[in-house]
């Protein structure tokens, strides 16, 4: 956060973000008072789907990790590196979001 606001010096900063505790407890509180021109706007509980990048994160969990154990960081990394050349160069296409805001029940 600090090298954005060192990187974007003027107007005012809007940080999209999930509900997680370290960005509304005190600590969080304490930096945003000390930059004002900073603002967090939160997703809704439980909505992961709005964020693209979750998406994918549950892709590459479910095709390529689940299962799968790995003898280093190393091997694990390289794992993810080739399942995201191999999405990029086969997969990988515009997601489609189907939800058309209807409340889902259970």
């Amino acid at each position: 956060m600090n090298l954005i606001c060192a990187t974007y010096r003027k107007g005012r900063i809007v940080i999209v973000t999930d509900n997680i505790n370290t960005r509304k407890g005190p600590d969080a509180k304490a930096w945003l008072a000390a930059h004002p021109r900073v603002s967090f706007v939160f997703t809704p509980f439980h909505g992961s789907w709005l964020n693209q990048v979750e998406i994918w994160f549950s892709i590459l969990t479910s095709k390529c990790l689940r299962g799968r154990a790995f003898s280093s960081v190393a091997e694990l990394a390289a794992a993810i590196r080739r399942f995201a050349a191999h999405w990029n160069r086969e997969m990988a296409h515009a997601f489609t979001w189907t939800y058309t805001g209807k409340v889902l029940h259970a």
